[in-house]
């Protein structure tokens, strides 16, 4: 993967709460240590990568050289799809992946993204909180161990052309993202006709126009760059958070010394709280350099607003049953207090 490429890819990583951890009781010999593989996209010299660093050396400090993490950064693990097939056969034992590459391990994690439903950061911290025990069962029980959710930001639409109604899409050659069931439900109900392609193929289709219009949070839409491929225009309206977690495999997760799980996941997950509003703050100040480059902010027309409520409405009952439960969509519903439509 070139090195451009993997510098733009980094900002998937800005989702994942990492921190240092304080003194732990050795339970190992030094000469026992165990390296815990993690990928992740982020480049080398980064500063997602520097703080892992810092994470590894307090780690093995912590735990008299028991346990240390061995980084594979730079995407040279591969992409989110091969990052979760390495972990099930246990050629990983750690990823850090967004919402999508969630959902490969959990299906049901894709209710966090149904359209419609969580809109506000007010609606997310309510339903992860209420959430986050059963979810921990369920990785529990696909054999993965979730360690600390993150945020990158509140999903729009960035496009050649304005965007008021799902007719304008329907007119335009939108973005695929092959392994998002939210994308291609959205797509096929809008009526457009997408072009698929892996994360690492849209710059190129933006320059090259095969792509004219993308769902992404300025905060990703920036750090990978496709604000220099011509596009003009960026919704209003938020489409719901992009989401990501840092996942173990459990078993590896069960061989580590329990003082230190309980320091990984309590740690972690504190630290998450104050990573999150970096990135909202950092989602926001992405989206004010967009408008100040004369990207035009769009909002929907009263029609385009009720016919996009429509399209969400059609969604999530085509993903009901197939990829989360009709009970799991309304109790976050319930708890985002959005009326059953």
């Amino acid at each position: 993967m070139p090195a451009t490429l993997v510098r733009r890819l980094s900002v998937l990583s800005l989702a994942i709460s990492l921190v240092v951890l304080p003194g732990a009781t050795p339970q190992l010999r030094a000469a026992e240590m165990k390296l815990i593989r993690v990928a992740t996209l982020a480049p080398k010299n980064s500063p997602f990568l520097r703080a892992f660093e810092e994470l590894d050396q307090t780690i093995r400090q912590s735990s008299g050289g028991a346990v240390g993490f061995q980084m594979y950064s730079s995407g040279v693990a591969g992409d989110e799809v091969n990052v979760v097939r390495k972990m099930r056969v246990g050629q990983l034992d750690s990823g850090m992946v967004t919402s999508d590459g969630l959902g490969l391990l959990v299906p049901e994690v894709n209710v966090l993204r149904a359209p419609g439903v969580i809109t506000t950061y007010a609606q997310l911290e309510t339903v992860t909180r209420e959430l986050l025990p059963d979810f921990d069962k369920i990785f529990d029980q696909k054999g993965f161990k979730l360690i600390s959710w993150g945020e990158a930001g509140e999903y729009r639409y960035f496009s050649r052309e304005p965007i008021t109604h799902p007719n304008d899409i329907k007119r335009m050659r939108p973005w695929l993202w092959p392994q998002s069931p939210v994308m291609q439900e959205t797509w096929r109900a809008v009526g457009a006709t997408p072009v698929p392609l892996g994360l690492p193929e849209v710059f190129g289709a933006l320059q090259t126009k095969m792509v004219d219009v993308v769902e992404s949070t300025s905060l990703m839409y920036v750090a990978l760059q496709w604000q220099s491929t011509g596009q003009k225009y960026v919704s209003q309206d938020s489409n719901g958070m992009l989401m990501g977690a840092w996942v173990m495999n459990k078993q590896t997760f069960d061989e580590l010394p329990p003082d230190i799980q309980k320091q990984v996941v309590s740690i972690a997950r504190a630290n998450s709280i104050r990573e999150s509003a970096r990135n909202r703050q950092a989602d926001q100040g992405s989206l004010k350099r967009l408008l100040e480059r004369k990207y035009v902010s769009t909002p929907y027309s009263a029609e385009g607003k009720q016919a996009f409520d429509r399209v969400h409405t059609e969604v999530r009952k085509r993903m009901v049953n197939r990829v989360y439960p009709e009970a799991l969509l309304a109790r976050v519903m319930t708890l985002a207090n959005v009326p059953a439509r």
